[in-house]
Parts: structure tokens; sequence; C-alpha cells
């Protein structure tokens, strides 16, 4: 297996009042954001999402497929199928730094562990 460095930006969860959730407006929050970003669902990390953010990324953006990890850190099987970062990696070398995450790349087995200094 290779070993790939990434820094993709990283979302925390947002909550919408529960008596206003279903009516738009955490799709609303989110849209705005990845505008402002200028960035695809699937080309983020989240920091531990909880149990009603990923049944939302699912509907809403197709994002299902991931591998969990120990971190509680999520990035979607998607983000590798978009990504070119991961197609640009230095020559000769299997490792490229960056500032919050780290691919362990094993075949078809996919972990990102965040990087604490």
């Amino acid at each position: 297996g290779t070993l790939i460095m990434l820094d993709p930006p990283c979302v925390l969860d947002f909550y919408v009042k529960e008596s206003h959730q279903r009516s738009g407006i955490g799709r609303s929050l989110f849209d705005a954001l990845l505008t402002h970003a200028r960035i695809r669902a699937e080309a983020l990390a989240y920091d531990r999402p909880s149990p009603k953010m990923l049944p939302f990324l699912a509907k809403h953006f197709g994002l299902r497929s991931y591998q969990p990890q120990p971190t509680n850190f999520v990035i979607f099987d998607l983000y590798f199928l978009s990504s070119p970062s991961l197609n640009n990696k230095e020559e000769g070398s299997s490792r490229r730094r960056t500032s919050d995450c780290i691919l362990d790349t094993t075949g078809n087995r996919r972990k990102v562990n965040p990087l604490f200094y």
C-alpha cells in the first residue's frame, strides 16, 4: 500500500432546531457553505458526523459509502474518485505532507486519520 497525506477541508456538524427540520433549511445552509467554499460535498472530510448528518448527506448528495475510522473522521469513497490531489503525487514519493489528514491505502481499503502535532 501507499501512504498519501491529504488536506481536505473538514466540516463539523451543524444543527437545525427540530421544529424547523425537514423544511429545507439544512439543505439551504449546506448549499450556501458549498457555494461559498466553491467545493462539492464529496470533497470534504466530516469530523464526527451525527446520526442525522450521515442520512442527510446520503439523501441530498448521494454520499453513502465510506470506511469507518477509529478517529471518527469520514471521507466518502467518492472523494477518491473526484480528487485531483490524489493524481498529483510527487514523483518518486509515496508520501505527501499536508496539515490535517493522513490517508493510508492498501488495495481497496482506505483509512483516514487526523494528524495531531
